[in-house]
This record gives structure tokens, C-alpha cells and sequence, in this order.
């Protein structure tokens, strides 16, 4: 859909040391939630490295966690 290209484009954009993950929990699974993303995040050739960061190195850095 176009709103999958114009997310994938402004991820791009912003660059994936810029991009957290959130889920929608609890109305969407946090597996399943995951699973979409990752789907997505590989549809639009995200390297293996970009989606570490966006799901989880990113969130992790912000909470002092990455150390």
C-alpha cells in the first residue's frame, strides 16, 4: 500500500538510529506485532543491522540499557 512505501521512505529518511519500535499492545499481540514488523521491515530491504537498531538497539540505547 502507499502507506507502507511512505513509512519504509520517512524510516529512510530519518535514517535507523532514529526509529523505535512500539507495539500496539494489548490490542495486537506482541508476537504478532513483531512478526508484522519484521515482515515489513524485510519487504523493504531493511539490512539485518537497521532492523536490530529499530527494534530493538534504539529503545534499549534510550533507556540506558545499551551498555
Amino acid at each position: 500500500s502507499s502507506i507502507e512505501r511512505d513509512l519504509a521512505f520517512a524510516y529512510r529518511k530519518l535514517g535507523d538510529k532514529r526509529v523505535i519500535y512500539g507495539s500496539d499492545f494489548p490490542y495486537i499481540g506482541l508476537e504478532e506485532s513483531r512478526d508484522k514488523s519484521l515482515q515489513f521491515l524485510e519487504r523493504w530491504g531493511f539490512s539485518t543491522q537497521a532492523v536490530d537498531r529499530m527494534l530493538r538497539s534504539n529503545g534499549m540505547g534510550m533507556l540506558g540499557l545499551d551498555g
